[in-house]
C-alpha cells in the first residue's frame, strides 16, 4: 500500500507506506524507518530548510534524509494519527488528525474538534487558499476557518455527499472536492467575499464517468489540466471551461 507519493525540492521521489519511508534511487527503492512507532506514514511536507515533516500513525516526526527525531512531546500531537500537514504564510503548522485539527506556532497548539465547529473529529485533508483561509476535508463534509469563525459545507448546503476523497485549490481559486458521488467545483472567491455557497457539480451527464474518486488522487499540470484519479480510471478537465473572475 502507498499512503502517498511526493516530489521534493531536489526532484527525488518519495513514497509513503506501512512498512516506512521509501526513496526511489534510480535503480530501486532505499528504506527509512526501522523503529515501529514510525512505520506507518500518511503525510509528508518538505519546509523551507529541506527538512521533512512526516505524519504517522502517532504524531509526527522530522527527516533530514538520514535520520528520524520525533517533532514534539506534546501529549496531543504526539498520540494522534497525522493525515495531512502543511504549514501557511504566517508560518503556522497545521495538522490534520485523527482527533481534530491542529495548529501549531513556536510550540503553541490550538486544537479544533467538532466543539469549534468542525463537521467531524477525523480530518483528511487540509488545504490553504490565496487568502489564507484554511480548508478541512472529513467523511461528513467540508469545513473553513477563516482565522475567527468556522463554516460549514456539507450536504445540507449543496455537497452531492458528505464523503471527500480528495480536495484541491487550483490556479484559479477553484477548490475541487471528490466524493463517492461525483465532483463538486467551489467558488472560493463567492464564498469568502459574499458567502455565497456557489457549487457546480460534475457526474457521469456532465462527463466524469469515474464517479468515486480515489483518496487524493488529484494533481494540476503545467497548462492548468486537472487530473483525477477514480475506481474506474482517470478524468482529464480542461482548465479553460471555467474561469475565476
Amino acid at each position: 500500500n502507498i499512503n502517498f507519493s511526493f516530489t521534493d525540492s531536489k526532484n527525488q521521489l518519495w513514497f509513503g507506506t506501512p512498512m516506512g519511508l521509501k526513496q526511489w534511487t534510480g535503480s530501486g527503492f532505499k528504506t527509512f524507518g526501522i523503529s515501529d512507532s514510525i512505520l506507518n506514514m500518511y503525510s509528508i511536507y518538505e519546509q523551507k530548510n529541506g527538512i521533512f515533516l512526516i505524519g504517522i500513525s502517532k504524531g509526527v516526526y522530522t527527516f533530514d534524509g538520514k535520520d528520524f527525531k520525533n517533532f514534539s512531546e506534546n501529549k496531543l500531537l504526539k498520540n494522534t494519527a497525522v493525515r495531512t500537514l502543511l504549514d501557511d504564510k504566517k508560518g503556522n503548522l497545521w495538522f490534520g488528525t485523527d482527533t481534530g485539527l491542529i495548529k501549531y506556532t513556536d510550540g503553541k497548539i490550538n486544537h479544533f474538534t467538532i466543539k469549534e465547529g468542525l463537521n467531524r473529529n477525523e480530518v483528511e485533508i487540509i488545504a490553504i487558499d490565496k487568502f489564507g483561509n484554511i480548508w478541512i476535508a472529513t467523511l461528513s463534509g467540508l469545513n473553513m476557518y477563516d482565522g475567527k469563525k468556522m463554516y460549514k459545507i456539507s450536504e445540507d448546503e449543496g455537497l452531492q455527499s458528505n464523503i471527500i476523497f480528495l480536495m484541491h485549490i487550483d490556479k484559479n481559486n477553484f477548490l475541487w472536492v471528490g466524493t463517492n458521488k461525483g465532483l463538486e467545483q467551489i467558488n472560493i472567491n463567492a464564498f469568502v467575499n459574499d458567502k455565497k455557497i456557489d457549487i457546480k457539480h460534475y457526474g457521469k451527464s456532465e462527463g466524469f464517468v469515474g464517479i468515486e474518486c480515489n483518496d487524493d488522487a488529484v494533481m494540476e499540470d503545467k497548462e492548468g489540466n486537472l487530473w483525477f484519479g477514480t475506481i474506474f480510471g482517470v478524468t482529464k478537465y480542461q482548465s479553460s471551461e471555467r474561469q475565476e473572475i
